[in-house]
């Protein structure tokens, strides 16, 4: 069996995403790899999704192969790398006015600066730079904060529905006035402000 083949078939599960930038095989040049790669494409072996990304062909009993999704190559690149939280979705991606389908909202680890757009086939993604490295522990409590940032206080003090909805997502996601105090100087000054004035938490807890 072809090296490159075997190192993909034992590395990487039926149709998850492949990032030819990432791979690493020893004693193999990159150009070598790049070279390999073209011909498993061309026997069929592989499926190139887009530039740099490809995934194992994997046809079901109808001789089929699942095509893998935008959603999915933006998860494993941006948000869990190895089972391991690496970002979140951003706040933006909760705003259905705001929201387009063909536009992904991410904060990530991946980011190489504070905000950038990148364009992949006909998905654009938004990506910003986390206020600190995330990590399983601690995505919650940022993108909590995130939406805070970007929400205005007379927004939520306006709406008891919001605010309502607030309150409860603290307490859906186990997030304690201890976990906001952690992260919280990561962010402006106004985030006090916001998290005393619209009654999230209390002096005592902080």
């Amino acid at each position: 069996m072809d090296k490159v083949l075997k190192y993909l078939m034992e590395n990487f599960p039926d149709n998850e995403p492949i990032f030819i930038k990432e791979l690493e095989i020893e004693s193999m040049p990159k150009t070598t790899l790049r070279v390999k790669i073209k011909e498993l494409t061309d026997a069929g072996l592989l499926v190139r999704y887009s530039t740099g990304v490809y995934y194992l062909y994997t046809p079901n009993t109808d001789g089929v192969s699942h095509d893998i999704s935008a959603e999915e190559i933006i998860t494993k690149k941006y948000i869990k790398k190895n089972g391991v939280t690496t970002g979140y979705n951003s706040f933006n991606a909760f705003i259905t006015q705001n929201r387009e389908k063909s536009t992904f909202y991410i904060v990530s680890n991946a980011a190489t600066c504070d905000h950038r757009v990148i364009k992949m086939d006909n998905f654009v993604i938004d990506i910003k730079k986390p206020k600190t490295v995330i990590n399983d522990s601690n995505f919650r409590v940022l993108q909590f904060l995130d939406m805070i940032n970007e929400l205005k206080n007379d927004d939520i003090k306006s709406n008891s529905h919001l605010k309502n909805d607030v309150r409860a997502y603290l307490k859906n996601m186990g997030i304690s006035p201890l976990d906001l105090r952690d992260f919280v100087k990561y962010y402006p000054d106004k985030i006090y402000k916001s998290l005393f004035e619209l009654d999230l938490i209390s002096f005592t807890e902080f």
